[in-house]
């Protein structure tokens, strides 16, 4: 049997003739390497003079009294060690050593103890650690030295394999010893059993005890790991040389802790709370995805009117128009100051649980004075628009086709020797259905996009973290799904990144410094994706909702401008 570490080879010569054991780390060499004779049979030391040629051999430990004149081989052994000038050194519980990483503990037999009883009952028991894992090591241990061990305290933590006493004979591997021992795996180094022959083992495996015999798997290699020991028998096929059985600790213990009643409460209460926790999620995802794609309706008042009229020079007029699938869509349309019309107009876009009256009262007048007709559309399902469900621009983008028919022949009716030059402004939701409109509609003069989502996904993410739920990312893409299925459109799809190379018009992006729920970067992103780079305005301390009330003036001025430029490029549309 072999122990590999990572600074020293440690080899014990005990009763594993087929077992092999080593650590991840292999080394083969070592000036330091320490032998452990179990006891003197000499099927447990004939192997060593080949070991003594194939390593670096530094010292053998035996148990006390390890030869003797009884036993010629044995001394004949110890002789043949001592002219190669390797140490034998006597050992005797209780003793412990590391070496290269591995820590062994040497529990049986004591000094002293019965110096006259057989060498089987003598056979040193060593348990071998490394990263956590246990090994013991029983040799040809038996009575009396079985019942000694077992006076012990019984290992703590328990072994993760443990080595069958004496090839798994009868008298040395009684039931008791493993209630005393508990190991989750065994290993036995056996001829098959004769026929109608009695297995002390058996009952143990039927306990559901993993055991694994090497006259059915042959040679068996234990490797050491950070998950647990492992296992592979030289018959067993495999195409992949480092293919372990492996023997984890819920695995190997699964079997015989079903039948222990404080497991069995364990495993129901676990049960109990991943129930709790799976309709929790769900619950969460139901809510969420109804949340956006039927926020609560907010409707404008007579406040908003008033407030609104008051800061605008012309009279506010009520509009309308039918989306393609028979929704009554309603906005408010402000005509451009001045005695001489224009078709010059933007088409204000809100944002999520918010309506066209959050756009009106500073872009609406500061539009209109500087030449501009305005309309501030209520979304499908916000305000006084009908529709059940919004779709972040899988129906609206269809919707906003809708209102820039109706808004060219309304200029036109208004004042037909005028050109019709739309523009769309969007905010959050706004400018996604902003983008994807101006992707699909040529008509479209300019796009102002202020703050706009880059992605969906990542933007719920952001807000159910803040509510400091787990998974805020598989929740995200759980509540998106669901939200698309209760709609009849997918809502992230297509992704405004891919919308941007497909948009021809001017654009700029408004972003403020502040914004926690779309990044900066994310929006530097959405940017470089057009194929014309669009013009951008940093606001500084603003945050998602705010870019123009911290902006101010001067920053409606930047966009007045921004507008007339880029109304004047281009052929015009009617």
């Amino acid at each position: 049997m072999e122990t590999l570490t990572r600074a020293f080879l440690v080899l014990q010569v005990i009763c594993l003739h087929n077992v092999r054991i080593d650590t991840e780390t292999q080394s083969r060499t070592s000036s330091q390497a320490v032998e452990k004779r179990s006891h003197a049979d000499h099927d447990h030391y004939d192997g060593l003079p080949d070991l003594l040629d194939r390593f670096a051999i530094g010292q053998v430990r035996v148990p006390p009294g390890f030869g003797g004149p009884t036993n010629p081989g044995a001394i004949a052994l110890l002789d043949q060690l001592r002219s190669r000038g390797i140490s034998v050194r006597s050992i005797a519980a209780p003793v412990s050593w590391e070496a290269g990483g591995v820590q062994f503990t040497l529990l049986h037999p004591a000094d002293g103890w019965q110096p006259d009883v057989s060498d089987n009952a003598r056979s040193l028991v060593l348990d071998v650690c490394f990263a956590g894992r246990h090994l013991l090591l029983t040799g040809d241990l038996e009575q009396p030295g079985l019942a000694e061990l077992v006076g012990q305290d019984p290992p703590d933590p328990p072994p993760d394999v443990m080595l069958a006493p004496h090839h798994g004979g009868k008298a040395a591997n009684p039931a008791w010893l493993y209630e005393w021992a508990q190991p989750r795996t065994i290993v036995v180094s056996q001829k098959a059993p004769a026929a109608r022959s009695g297995d002390a083992l058996a009952p143990i495996a039927e306990r559901g005890t993993p055991l694994l015999r090497t006259w059915r798997q042959g040679a068996i290699c234990l490797r050491f790991t950070g998950a647990g020991i492992t296992a592979r028998g030289f018959l067993e096929k495999s195409d992949d040389p480092d293919q372990y059985m492996v023997f984890a600790d819920v695995l190997t213990d699964w079997p015989r802790l079903v039948n222990v009643p404080t497991f069995r409460f364990l495993a129901g209460f676990a049960g109990f709370a991943i129930g709790v926790i799976v309709c929790v999620a769900l619950a969460v995802v139901e809510f969420a995805a109804w949340a956006l794609i039927a926020p609560p309706r907010i409707r404008r008042n007579d406040a908003d009117d008033d407030a609104d009229a008051g800061e605008s020079d012309g009279a506010v007029q009520p509009i309308e128009v039918r989306a393609p699938d028979g929704a009554r869509l309603v906005g408010r349309f402000l005509a451009a100051a001045g005695p001489i019309p224009t078709g010059r107009t933007v088409l204000l876009l809100h944002g999520f649980a918010e309506t066209s009256s959050a756009l009106e009262r500073r872009r609406m007048a500061a539009l209109s004075r500087q030449g501009w007709n305005v309309a501030a559309l209520d979304s499908r399902g916000y305000g006084q628009s009908d529709g059940p469900y919004a779709t972040f621009g899988g129906r609206e983008s269809s919707d906003v086709r809708a209102w820039l028919d109706r808004l060219g022949e309304f200029v036109s009716f208004s004042a037909p020797s005028v050109l019709f030059r739309p523009a769309l402004w969007g905010r959050s939701m706004g400018a996604q259905i902003a983008l994807r409109a101006a992707a699909e509609d040529a008509r479209v003069a300019a796009l102002v996009l202020e703050s706009p989502l880059v992605d969906l996904a990542a933007a719920v993410a952001v807000v159910i973290r803040k509510r400091r739920f787990p998974m805020s990312g598989l929740l995200a893409r759980l509540i998106l799904r669901r939200a698309s299925k209760l709609a009849g459109s997918p809502l992230d799809r297509p992704r405004p990144i891919d919308l941007a190379p497909r948009v021809t018009c001017p654009a700029l992006i408004l972003h403020g410094s502040d914004d926690t729920l779309v990044p900066i970067a994310a929006a530097r992103r959405l940017a470089a994706a057009f194929p014309e780079p669009p013009a951008w305005v940093d606001v500084p301390g603003a945050g998602h909702s705010d870019v123009v009330d911290t902006g101010g003036e001067p920053l409606l001025d930047q966009v007045v401008v921004f507008l007339s430029k880029a109304a004047e490029v281009g052929a015009p549309v009617r």
